[in-house]
């Protein structure tokens, strides 16, 4: 495997771990501090929540009108499944 395929696997299990906290046993070995630790884990689901705040924030500007009528909690979903 060369570095340029090993870097595309990192960066579609990095992608991934976004969207599926499931997906974060393939992106923590790479990661410092190395393994399983709580902290990480912490740090990465916080990073998941702050680009999916920002993925609804971008959206919600972009479209303010659906936004208001559907309510946050349906907006949230849509937002959601949009980046799926």
């Amino acid at each position: 495997m060369s570095a340029g395929e090993s870097l595309v696997s990192l960066q579609e299990a990095f992608a991934a771990m976004l969207d599926d906290p499931a997906a974060d046993a393939a992106i923590t070995g790479h990661l410092l501090p190395a393994g399983p630790d709580a902290a990480l884990q912490e740090r990465l689901g916080l990073y998941r929540g702050n680009v999916r705040a920002s993925r609804r924030a971008a959206l919600a500007s972009a479209y303010p009108v659906l936004a208001a009528l559907v309510g946050d909690a349906y907006f949230d979903a849509l937002a959601l499944a949009y980046a799926r």
